[in-house]
Parts: structure tokens; sequence; C-alpha cells
């Protein structure tokens, strides 16, 4: 195969896959009970497995019809500068003491979430698993989850992240809203099973994901419709520096575990996720001193009439 059909093939390849990114949806633990097993990293089961994710959705109105736009947020995602984080702090600040206000910018913050390859069903039994799901869990939970990974892992319980001897892990989830609760427990004896080959061929690029959320256009109608409800004007830098996707599809830091207990609340989320998620401002650029002025050798300038004379000379030679 010549060089550049190999260029074609694979720019073909990535472009398929990113349209395919762009489509897919999460999967989150539903009400009630259910199972998360938690894939390792496909390319090594010994590297990172997730990625910090994170979205801001605002309501506009079109046409007299209720819309909501989305776009990631690059703070949340990848601890980047973001500029509709700075305009929604700002936009706390101009609305401060204006509760009603307060509650409308709050739900325009990118909460801090994380991404993975896995399965949720409904019995411990992974083989009734269809396909591979990109699983979200909040913030809180996910660190309930690696929590349990890691107690497992230092007392050799087990394997939890194996894909071979791994189990899952049952979720509990009650209530809504900020009276949601979830409880995380180990399931060692029912849900230890090898991961199906079918299943972990179909893993999904977690960083590729992310990136194809962010969309210059979306990240500009979602700057439009945060100023349309809290009159601060965002502009949006027409450039990015979000990270390449790698081999792996995945991010590269462990965050701190938990230290509750397994049942966390969607309150204590909010509250957690509010203060891990902070906006980045960019660093102040320096910019060089000015060189100084050059000098002709005599240290006297030079007139045109000199210049002529001496053209002429060399003309003449």
């Amino acid at each position: 195969m010549s060089n550049l059909l190999a260029l074609i093939k694979g720019k073909r390849q990535e472009i398929a896959a990113k349209r395919l990114s762009r489509n897919l949806n999460t999967s989150k633990p539903p009400l009630g009970i259910s199972y998360l097993r938690v894939f390792p990293n496909p390319a090594n089961p010994d590297d990172v497995f997730y990625q910090a994710f994170g979205m801001h959705f605002v309501k506009t109105v079109e046409a007299g019809k209720e819309k909501k736009v989305a776009v990631l947020c690059k703070s949340a995602t990848h601890d980047e500068a973001c500029e509709l984080c700075e305009g929604i702090m700002e936009a706390k600040a101009i609305h401060k003491g204006n509760k009603a206000m307060d509650e409308v910018i709050s739900e325009m913050r990118a909460s801090r979430r994380f991404l993975m390859n896995g399965t949720i069903t409904p019995t411990p039994d992974i083989t009734t698993a269809e396909k591979t799901e990109l699983v979200e869990l909040p913030q809180t939970v996910f660190e309930d989850v690696l929590k349990l990974i890691e107690e497992d892992m230092t007392d050799e319980i087990g394997e939890p992240l194996s894909a071979e001897n791994g189990y899952c892990f049952k979720i509990n989830r009650t209530g809504s809203g900020r009276d949601t609760e979830y409880s995380v427990s180990p399931s060692r004896k029912d849900g230890k099973m090898a991961i199906p080959a079918k299943l972990m061929a179909e893993t999904h690029n977690l960083l590729e994901f992310a990136n194809s959320q962010f969309d210059i256009n979306k990240a500009s109608q979602v700057a439009k419709a945060i100023g349309a409800v809290t009159g601060v004007s965002i502009g949006i830098s027409s450039t990015l520096s979000l990270p390449a996707t790698g081999t792996d599809g995945t991010a590269a830091a462990l965050p701190g575990f938990s230290s509750t207990t397994t049942t966390t609340t969607a309150a204590a989320e909010a509250a957690a996720e509010a203060a891990s998620v902070e906006y980045k401002a960019p660093e102040t650029a320096t910019l060089p001193d000015p060189e100084p002025p050059v000098a002709t050798p005599t240290g006297e300038a030079v007139n045109q009439g000199d210049l002529d004379d001496m053209m002429k000379e060399l003309a003449a030679l």
C-alpha cells in the first residue's frame, strides 16, 4: 500500500470515528439497583481507564420554543482556561444577592463527571450485556468506585479491573434531583466473571468522544445564550488547544479518593464538583523588550543623494 493510500484510509477511519463519537450517547446508573462493570484500559490494563468530562448546558428560546444548547467545558474536561466558565463567574459576581438569577447561573456551570468503558446491567451477569457502553458517573460516585477498587487491590481481596478475574459493583440509586442518593458496593461473588471478548473489542476512545463534544459554533451559541440571560458578553477563541487523542483514549492523573462512606447524595456531589472544577485564567503573556534601532556604520544618516552617487559608481565598475 502506498503512503498516500495509507493516509487516505487513515483519514477516512478518523472521520468515521469522530462522527460515531459525536452521535454516541452515555449510559448512567438508573433508579433502583443496577450492576456496573468497569473495563480496564484496552491498550494497557495497568494504565488509566477513565476520562474527566463536563458540559455547559444553557436553555434558550428559538421561534417561541425552548431549546437547550450544550458544549464541552474545557476546564472540567482538560483543566484548561474556559471562556464560558469565566463569563459565568463574572455573571455570578454581577448578580450577587439575586437568588433567582444565582440559581439560573448555577445551572450553566459544568459539573465534572467521569467516563469509562463498561456495562450497566440489571443483574451481575455481564454476559447479558448487548454492547460496551460509554458509562458516565457523577464525580462522587466515581470516587466511591475508586475507593473500593483501591481497598480490594491493597488488601489483595480481588482484581476488580481485571478482564479475566474482575467483578461488578452494585449501585443502588434512590431519590431524585438534589435528594438523589447512590450506594456502591462490590459484587465479588455473583459479579465475578471474564469480560466477553466481543465487548472488549467494542471499547470506545474516551478522549476522542470528549473532544468531539467541542465545536466552535456550539460554543458561540452557548456564549450568546449566556449573554442573553445574564447580560455578560463572552468572546470565544477561534483557536483550541484540546489535548490530542491518544491511542488509549484516556487522561492521565488519578483524582483523590473519597474519604466518606460509599453512600453519596446529590447535594454532596454538587458541593464536591463546585470545589473541584474551578476556572483557570490564562497566563498573561510577557512581550519581549523592543530591540534598539540599528545605526548606520558611521553613526550618521545616509541621505538619498549620497545613495544615488554610490549606485552610479557601482554601475560604472
